[in-house]
């Protein structure tokens, strides 16, 4: 299997995390932090993943050795434990002002901010020069060139009564589209059916996403959609749509749960948003949090035209 680091995103990390994980939920252990050791277990494994993936496939008492390493680790690390790791995570939704960008440390355990960015040119410029380490974005990132994509049709079974919120990605076919008519007319040319209005709305930042976006690049800047990433955090989907109070009100109590200053930050004001954009942009980071740590739900994965994943990430 060879050494060195494992990329966020790698599947191996996710199921060594379990491996071991699952070892730790085993143990009789009074004086046993599950929950901070939990969080060491996936600080550990992105500075030592293959080391780590390597003996999970040797057996289990290889693998009881290396956890008894995760619960103390060594203090010349580069992170010196979960509380001194400072990498930031984004979430971003989009807005009528640009983007609504939510930062946020990969283990929550620092304060989360948040802004209005006019585009993702910046954004990328940050993941380049390592200020933030991934971005989850809610917007289609890989498109089809014709028929829909698997994640999209994943994510409506997934979210149930939420369903509808998860409208099919354009064709890669529809870009560059003046007007709906002209991208209408293209949809119809493709795949015998219309688009709607609302997916047409999104186009001009699916383009300028796209522009954008490489393979390479799909490993910090990935596509989430709302609802499904809540349903993940929630553990059943959503019972109200976000627009109500209701609904405001479950996704709040859900967010809690993993932002601790999540009542600062949905109080504060931005010019040309609305509150839902702000609650999408905190469940975004909270995957890109997973993420990075290896313990994501992957939906899709199949790749389009430019080698692109085809995917969704909660």
């Amino acid at each position: 299997m060879g050494g060195g680091y494992l990329e966020p995103g790698d599947e191996r990390v996710q199921a060594a995390f379990e491996a071991v994980v699952a070892w730790l939920d085993s143990m009789s252990c009074a004086d046993c932090d599950a929950r901070g050791t939990r969080q060491v277990v996936r600080w550990w494994l992105q500075e030592h993943g293959h080391e780590l993936v390597s003996v999970v496939l040797e057996g289990p008492s290889e693998v009881q050795d290396k956890a008894a390493q995760v619960a103390a680790p060594a203090p010349d690390a580069q992170y010196l434990g979960v509380e001194g790791d400072k990498r930031l995570v984004g979430g971003m939704d989009g807005c009528r002002g640009g983007w609504v960008l939510v930062t946020t440390p990969v283990y929550g355990m620092g304060d989360t901010s948040i802004e209005v960015v006019p585009s993702i040119d910046a954004v990328v410029e940050r993941l380049e020069k390592g200020e933030l380490t991934a971005v989850a974005i809610d917007i289609p990132i890989s498109l089809p060139a014709s028929g829909p994509r698997r994640c999209d049709t994943d994510a409506r079974k997934m979210i149930g009564p939420r369903r509808n919120s998860v409208f099919p990605a354009p064709f890669r076919g529809l870009l560059g589209s003046a007007t709906y008519e002209e991208a209408a007319s293209r949809s119809r040319s493709i795949s015998g059916k219309s688009l709607s209005r609302q997916a047409f709305a999104v186009l001009p930042k699916i383009e300028e996403v796209d522009a954008l976006m490489t393979p390479e690049r799909q490993r910090v800047l990935i596509e989430v959609h709302p609802e499904v990433s809540f349903t993940a955090l929630r553990g059943r989907p959503m019972e109200h749509h976000k627009s109500t109070s209701e609904g405001r009100g479950e996704r709040l109590a859900a967010l809690r749960t993993v932002f601790h200053d999540v009542d600062d930050v949905t109080s504060v004001r931005l010019p040309r948003t609305n509150p839902d954009d702000i609650l999408d942009a905190l469940v975004a980071a909270w995957s890109a949090r997973r993420w990075m740590t290896g313990t994501y739900k992957r939906l899709g994965g199949d790749l389009d035209e430019r080698g692109l994943r085809m995917e969704m990430i909660a």
